[in-house]
């Protein structure tokens, strides 16, 4: 099973020549699952990544939003902040340290469900995730070659499902 980052050295090809050659060394990936329920399709896709990436050597963290207590309603909008919830804080930490996040969630009416939004919602704030520049927005969650100032890579999973 091959998964972003793996330890290996890359040569891109254009034609028959090769441009560039680069060394790809991602080690932490943070697995978020954002099904509202337990032993559904997405726990077993969460189980089967968490299985293979670990067998290939990576380090994974799990965040099961479900099992999260905060708050997900934003009462006040962004006019006035909610103090952030001690698993909000974990997750953040979380999501600074990884390398790669991939997340896990069903599709339901085009949508992430609620409970994922409000996670969202909640940690992806402006001084905290990111912060605005005159010229461009700026994120914080950058990759660890700060001379590319990369974003990390990340991968969306959604499921249309019936349940």
């Amino acid at each position: 099973m091959d998964f972003p980052g793996r330890r290996t050295t890359e040569n891109l090809i254009s034609g028959r020549q090769a441009v560039a050659t680069r060394t790809l060394s991602l080690k932490q990936i943070l697995l978020i699952d954002g099904h509202p329920d337990d032993d559904r399709l997405t726990s077993s896709l969460v189980s089967s990544y968490r299985r293979g990436a670990q067998q290939a050597g990576y380090q994974v963290t799990l965040i099961t939003v479900r099992d999260l207590a905060f708050e997900p309603n934003l009462r006040f909008g962004y006019k006035q902040r909610l103090e952030l919830e001690p698993d909000l804080l974990h997750a953040i930490d979380a999501i600074k340290a990884c390398d790669h996040m991939v997340w896990v969630h069903p599709v339901w009416w085009g949508g992430l469900p609620t409970l994922l939004k409000g996670f969202i919602d909640r940690i992806f704030l402006p001084s905290i995730m990111f912060d605005y520049n005159e010229e461009k927005l700026v994120g914080f969650v950058r990759s660890r070659d700060n001379d590319n100032n990369k974003l990390r890579t990340t991968q969306m999973v959604g499921a249309a499902t019936n349940k």
